[in-house]
C-alpha cells in the first residue's frame, strides 16, 4: 500500500519514516500542505495519507477539504495526525473529510494498528465499486432486453412477427461450415454437445423468445470480425477447461440486436451490450447439453466482451477443439471451441491471481476474506486484496484452486467492460 506522510516538523517525519520504514508499505514524504495535495492528485496517488493538522500553505483539514470535494477518484483514506487534543478539533477534524484522528505523542503500534484498519477499509471498498460496476452493467443489460421483449409483446408486434417466425420454423438448421474442423482429443471424443452446435444455437434464440433458422437463401459468409465474445466452462467430470469463442463482424452484431429485439439500432453500445447477453444465454445451454450427457460442469465466469483487435495472443496450445459457423441469410456467427487439462491445486494465498477459481471454500471461523469462504471466481480487485492480507498474516493458508485457462484470464484482464 502507498502511504503519503505530510508533516512540517522535520523530527516528527523522521519518526514516522521510522516507524513505518519496517513495513511493508511504500512511503512518500512532503513537508507542507501544498505539496501533500498534489501528490494525493497526482495519477497513481498514495491510498493513505497521514496529516498534521498545522503546515505551510495547507492545513492538514482544508488538504481533506480538497480531496474530499474531487469526484470519480478512487477513495483515499485520510488520517490526521495532531498534538490538539480537543473534543471540537477531533470534531472539526473528521467534519473536513478525515476517516480517523491519532492524537500526538502515539505509540508506534496505535499507529500500525491504525493503517491496518484503513488497508481493511479500503479492500472492501475496493471489491465494493468493482461489484457495483458489474451490477451496473448487468442491469443495463437486462433492461435493455426487458425493454426489447416489452416490444415484442405488444399486440402490433406480435401480428407483424408471427409469418416470420413460421417461415423460420419450417425452414432448414444450419450446419457447422465443415466436418472436418472437429479435432477435439480422446477424452472429447464421446462429447456429443460438441457436435450439434447447430441444434445448441437455435435453443438460444429460443431463450430470447426469437426462434430462427436457416431461412434456405444463401448464407452470407462472415466478414472481418468487429468483437469477440468469450468465456470459458470446467467440465470437472473431464477435468479440463473448454474456451469458447464467438466472433461477430459488423452485419452480424447489428443483425443479431434486431433478430433478438424485433428493432433497429444505430448504437454499437447496445448491439455489444447484447451480443454479451446472447454468450451468456449459449454458456448456459452448452451447460445443460453438457449436463444432460452427465457430466459435472462449472460456470465461474461471466462471459466477456473483446474487441477483435485487442485479443491478446495466450501462447497456449489446447488440446483440441472445433472450428463452426453458424449462417442464415443475415446473420454469421464463428464459433470456436479449445479445450485445456486442468485439476484443483492448493495454491498459497499470497499467490492467488484474478480469474483463479475457489473450488474449496476455507472453513468457518477463520479470520479470512470473505472470496475465500465461497466457491467461485475471484476477480482482479478480490485477489488483490488477497494477497496483501496474506502478507500481513503470520500463518495465511492455502487454497484449493482451478488455475483458469490462458484464454479465461486474459478475457478477466483484458476485456472490455460491457
Amino acid at each position: 500500500m502507498k502511504l503519503l506522510v505530510a508533516d512540517d516538523d522535520k523530527v516528527c517525519r523522521m519518526i514516522l519514516e521510522k516507524q513505518l520504514a519496517k513495513t511493508r508499505h511504500e512511503v512518500q514524504i512532503v513537508s507542507d500542505g501544498e505539496a501533500a495535495l498534489r501528490a494525493l492528485q497526482a495519477a497513481h496517488a498514495p491510498q493513505v495519507a497521514i496529516l498534521d493538522w498545522m503546515m505551510p500553505g495547507l492545513s492538514g483539514p482544508q488538504v481533506c477539504r480538497q480531496v474530499r470535494a474531487r469526484q470519480g477518484v478512487p477513495y483515499t483514506y485520510l488520517i490526521i495526525c495532531t498534538a490538539r487534543s480537543r473534543s471540537e478539533d477531533l470534531v472539526a477534524g473528521l467534519d473536513a473529510g478525515a476517516d480517523d484522528y491519532l492524537i500526538k505523542p502515539y505509540e508506534a503500534e496505535e499507529l500500525l494498528a491504525r493503517l491496518r484498519v484503513a488497508e481493511r477499509i479500503l479492500r472492501v471498498q475496493e471489491e465494493l465499486r468493482e461489484h457495483a460496476e458489474q451490477m451496473e452493467r448487468m442491469l443495463k443489460r437486462h433492461n435493455l432486453l426487458g425493454d426489447a421483449l416489452a416490444r415484442r409483446a405488444s399486440p402490433e408486434d406480435a401480428v407483424r412477427a408471427a409469418p416470420a417466425r413460421d417461415a423460420q420454423a419450417a425452414a432448414p438448421e444450419a450446419k457447422p461450415l465443415v466436418e472436418g474442423q472437429l479435432e477435439y482429443s480422446e477424452r472429447f471424443a464421446e462429447v456429443q454437445a460438441l457436435r450439434r452446435f447447430e441444434a445448441l444455437v437455435p435453443r438460444v434464440f429460443e431463450q430470447f423468445d426469437a426462434p430462427v433458422r436457416a431461412d434456405g437463401a444463401e448464407r452470407v459468409r462472415p466478414g472481418l470480425p468487429v468483437y469477440l465474445a468469450g468465456t470459458s466452462v470446467y467440465v470437472e467430470t473431464l477435468a479440463s477447461w473448454l474456451d469458447l469463442r464467438i466472433s461477430l463482424d459488423a452485419p452480424t452484431l447489428a443483425a443479431l440486436f434486431q433478430q433478438i429485439t424485433q428493432t433497429l439500432s444505430m448504437e454499437l453500445d447496445d448491439q455489444v451490450q447484447l451480443a454479451a447477453e446472447f454468450a451468456n444465454q449459449f454458456q448456459r445451454t452448452l451447460k445443460a447439453a453438457l449436463e444432460s450427457e452427465g457430466h459435472r460442469v462449472l460456470t465461474p465466469y461471466v462471459a466477456r466482451m473483446l474487441r477483435a483487435g485487442e485479443a491478446p495472443e495466450t501462447g497456449e496450445a489446447g488440446g483440441g477443439g472445433g472450428a463452426y459457423l453458424w449462417a442464415t441469410s443475415t446473420l454469421a456467427l464463428q464459433f470456436e471451441t479449445r479445450e485445456h487439462p486442468a485439476k484443483a491445486r492448493s495454491t498459497p494465498a499470497a499467490k492467488l491471481e484474478a480469474g483463479d477459481v475457489v473450488v474449496e471454500a476455507l472453513p468457518d471461523g477463520r479470520e479470512v476474506p470473505a472470496p475465500l469462504s465461497r466457491i467461485g471466481a475471484l476477480t482482479a480487485a478480490q485477489a488483490r486484496n488477497i494477497r496483501r492480507w496474506a502478507e500481513a498474516s503470520k500463518n495465511p493458508p492455502a487454497v484449493k484452486v482451478l488455475s483458469p485457462s490462458a484464454w479465461a484470464r486474459a478475457l478477466e484482464l483484458g476485456s472490455t467492460p460491457v
